[in-house]
């Protein structure tokens, strides 16, 4: 009889090509599944909420598993962490409804990116941030972050080279970046160091 687990999942995702399983690179799935499957005497396969890229940093990452084992999730959680890297923890474990899938169950995700402006960045801090040393029109931003709310094709903002040097634009031109779908319009991608999945709702 199998009973479906929920995981809360947290992970500096610095050394790590992702979350999803690939045939080249430490993934986070490949030692969680790993880790589970010790217990289980068997491959088990995980499904997440949300496959993060090589770089990006989880707080609250949720995951789902179908397991035969009849451990306790506070002894799973103590056995998982001991067997893990410690720059990948589980935070918590609990029983969820059979029916209940970590990806299609999924209302929204609570995304967190972090900028420290200044001369400097802390040696602790750099792993986790993006450093910039000009100041932040913060108002600007606020104002371009506005208009990508609501349902938009953004093809234009997928990680690929841009030909675009970093530089000041009005917030109205997300408009045409997102109705154009080009992608060398929309600047630099921001490096994943500073991304955290946070959250994850149902």
């Amino acid at each position: 009889m199998f009973r479906t687990i929920k995981l809360i999942v947290a992970y500096d995702g610095a050394s790590y090509v992702g979350w999803q399983r690939q045939e080249n690179g430490k993934s986070i799935q490949a030692y969680v599944e790993e880790a589970i499957g010790r217990i289980e005497g068997r491959h088990v396969g995980i499904t997440s909420a949300g496959r993060t890229d090589a770089g990006v940093h989880a707080i609250g990452q949720v995951a789902s598993v179908q397991m035969h084992s009849e451990i306790g999730t506070a002894a799973l959680v103590r056995a998982l962490n001991a067997s893990l890297p410690r720059d990948i923890r589980i935070l918590q474990a609990q029983e969820a409804t059979s029916d209940f899938n970590a990806r299609r169950t999924v209302k929204s995700k609570h995304y967190q990116y972090r900028i420290i402006v200044g001369n400097s960045i802390s040696p602790f801090e750099y792993r986790y941030a993006w450093h910039m040393t000009q100041n932040l029109d913060c108002s600007a931003m606020l104002a371009a972050g506005a208009l990508l709310e609501g349902e938009h094709d953004f093809a234009a903002f997928q990680a690929a080279h841009s030909s675009v040097k970093t530089g000041r634009r009005p917030p109205e031109s997300i408009k045409h970046i997102i109705q154009n779908r080009d992608r060398s319009e929309a600047g630099p991608t921001a490096p994943a160091r500073g991304l955290f999945l946070v959250r994850v709702n149902y």
